[in-house]
């Protein structure tokens, strides 16, 4: 390859290097010689040289700190001992595209930055400045479902990125911090409401990059503050109605101890829901949300309840034959689970139940005598009757 010379003087040349003669960091031997004629070259010299490379910096307006900084490069990839420099911050070339620095970790005081690049022997700064874009206040909004805490809400993810780039920056809600969460809400980031009283706050973005930035609305927030209204001692099939800041439409999560999961839908303000089985005594209620994907959340302890056990009041008839069906009446059967019924250990055939009524059919029996009925249900609990049945 022949390299052109752009001026000679006697005690030096000045040579003009091309883009193509290597890569940065390549040793290049250069042979210095006289024309003669067109095909006769008298060689008087052997040069070596390192090649370095360069950039150039296809800046002509503010940019977004998330759009990236355009350069012209020369000679270089992402492996070149090759730095650019965005204000006081060294910056590596792009790997998968080294014409794009991905800018982070600046500290922006609003002041143009300045650039340059350091080429492994000097630090080189062009004539322009970077001047970034500020994030607008109105342009990020936030879309909120619910105003509990610990649920979630989504602000755009792109304008986001389009402002803060990879950079880290927090959510504070009032003076506390929204946690991040992982799952995924595309196109939308998603954040935890924080733990805070009732109220309207003020949603801010922090980060080291820019001043806060205060958003234009607040953020609602109604901690869940379950009440039962009608509290009482309780039979399963019971009506429980309940307070506590509830949204109408929404579905809410109602637990008994470990036991069902009831999804309840919330009508002027108020929960209310038929018990649903669980053990006899003492149980704890508690009020959840199920969002996806993060399932169940329960954000209280619970209200403790007592829950009484069914009470069987009457056996009709007293005396049956095999086939007949008897009936019991009593309280609290209603959501009794798997119930399972014995006479004098004999299975017998459920027929139907209600709250106040169970029918069975009268089993074949190899005993002879009067005996009480045992129902059996949910973790081998039992109720035996105190009134004798006898099957002839």
């Amino acid at each position: 390859m022949q390299i052109e010379i752009i001026n000679v003087e006697p005690s030096k040349l000045q040579l003009k290097i091309p883009y193509n003669l290597g890569k940065h960091g390549d040793r290049v031997n250069l042979i210095i010689g006289k024309f003669q004629n067109q095909n006769d070259i008298n060689t008087s010299s052997l040069v070596s040289i390192n090649l370095l490379g360069k950039i150039e910096f296809d800046l002509d307006r503010p940019i977004y700190y998330g759009e990236g900084l355009k350069i012209r490069s020369y000679g270089i990839d992402y492996f070149s001992n090759f730095f650019v420099v965005v204000g006081n911050n060294r910056l590596e070339l792009g790997y998968d595209n080294p014409n794009i620095i991905t800018l982070k970790g600046i500290k922006n005081n609003g002041q143009k930055l300045r650039l340059g690049y350091f080429n492994g022997k000097d630090t080189i700064f062009s004539n322009k400045k970077l001047e970034l874009i500020p994030p607008v206040s109105s342009e990020i909004t936030f879309k909120q479902t619910l105003p509990h805490p610990g649920y979630f809400f989504t602000i755009n993810k792109s304008v986001l990125t389009k402002y803060y780039g990879e950079d880290p920056y927090i959510i504070k809600i009032g003076d506390s911090t929204a946690a991040y969460s992982y799952y995924s809400y595309e196109p939308d980031a998603g954040y935890y409401l924080p733990s805070l009283k009732l109220g309207n706050y003020d949603v801010q973005i922090v980060s080291d990059l820019y001043p806060p930035i205060k958003l234009n609305n607040q953020i609602e927030i109604k901690p869940i503050a379950e009440k039962i209204i009608n509290q009482k001692p309780y039979y399963y099939g019971d009506i429980i109605e309940m307070s506590g800041n509830f949204i109408d439409g929404h579905e809410y999560i109602a637990k008994v101890s470990d036991y069902e999961l009831m999804h309840v839908k919330a009508t002027n303000g108020k929960l209310k829901f038929t018990l649903p089985h669980g053990k006899f005594g003492k149980n704890l209620l508690t009020i959840g949300l199920y969002q996806e994907p993060a399932g169940y959340k329960f954000p209280n302890p619970g209200i403790p309840i007592e829950i009484n056990k069914s009470v069987v009041e009457s056996v009709s008839p007293s005396i049956v034959y095999q086939g007949d069906v008897v009936t019991l009446k009593g309280k609290g059967f209603k959501n009794l689970f798997s119930v399972r019924i014995y006479y004098a250990g004999n299975d017998c055939k459920l027929l139907s139940i209600s709250e106040t009524e169970i029918k069975f059919m009268a089993p074949s029996v190899s005993r002879k005598g009067k005996f009480p009925i045992e129902l059996e249900f949910l973790d081998n609990e039992t109720i035996t009757t105190t009134q004798l049945l006898e099957i002839k």
